[in-house]
């Protein structure tokens, strides 16, 4: 009876203090949204989110609970549950081995050894700062050159190169697109009213694509566009970078690029006309 009074009492013992040090850690030094569930308790190197201590908790709190109440039973002071015994020594040998797995499997110990408690303690509980480098900060040669947005040049379907250059002189709408691109096949039609609205006044279009000419040839038929597409057998010059499709572009007739948009939108807009009509000079 002596020896399964004290495994109770330990088992009630460590569990409690494990369950109020870790979860009062939590509280003080955590940081991160308890509503969201991204709290978390990161001492030098141990770090526990708070999902995995509630977890943990699911197994902790009911051996702390029942080994209560199974030194309360042997005590002659709780109810004479004939399956407390059992379920309590299960709920012990759960947690006990939960904490061995802990200990040998997520525990840092050589990191344990190796901290300075001090310093961490010092800074517990505030914002970690990221460590910030200058690998992505690629500054441009000096002096700066000019950039010619017409150096480079692009395909019509029948494999014809069209210099970018003879789009010069002109207001210049040019969009990159792709058939199996959603946004893009969204915009096309406001796209195309456009197109009939202004091809005419001095603006030129062109509607560039990295795909095979069939593919793109078989989707315009097939819509029953008449836009001019023409297709990028090699990436467009790092000037003309786009981070997504569709991305649009307008140049003014002196080359300079004056507005570009990543994303869908309603190209054929009272908006729309009349910008490329200030630029045109064409009302």
């Amino acid at each position: 009876m002596g020896g399964t009074k004290a495994f109770y009492g330990a088992i009630a013992i460590l569990s409690g203090l494990v369950l109020v040090i870790y979860w009062g850690m939590m509280v003080v030094w955590g940081s991160g949204s308890w509503l969201h569930g991204t709290r978390s308790l990161r001492l030098g190197p141990i770090y526990v989110p708070v999902l995995l201590l509630g977890l943990a908790t699911l197994v902790v709190l009911p051996a702390f609970v029942l080994s209560v109440c199974r030194l309360m039973q042997i005590r002659g002071r709780f109810l004479r549950w004939t399956g407390l015994p059992g379920a309590s020594c299960a709920m012990a040998w759960q947690a006990l081995c939960l904490a061995a797995l802990v200990l040998v499997f997520d525990t840092p110990w050589s990191g344990l050894f190796r901290t300075d408690w001090a310093e961490v303690f010092r800074k517990a509980g505030k914002p970690a700062m990221i460590e910030l480098d200058d690998d992505n900060l690629n500054y441009p040669a000096l002096p700066l050159q000019p950039v010619d947005y017409y150096a480079w040049s692009v395909y019509d379907l029948d494999g014809r190169e069209v210099p970018m250059a003879s789009f010069r002189g002109k207001t210049l709408f040019l969009n990159f697109w792709a058939t199996w691109c959603m946004p893009c096949r969204s915009e096309m039609p406001s796209v195309q009213r456009l197109y009939d609205a202004a091809k005419d006044k001095g603006v030129a279009f062109a509607f560039v694509s990295r795909e095979e000419a069939d593919t793109v040839r078989a989707f315009m038929k097939a819509e029953g566009y008449t836009l001019p597409v023409y297709l990028a057998k090699e990436r467009p010059p790092a000037f003309m970078a786009v981070t997504g499709i569709p991305a649009t572009m307008i140049f003014a007739p002196d080359g300079q690029l004056v507005f570009r948009h990543t994303g869908a939108a309603a190209w054929d807009t009272p908006k729309t006309i009349a910008f490329l009509g200030q630029l045109t000079g064409v009302p």
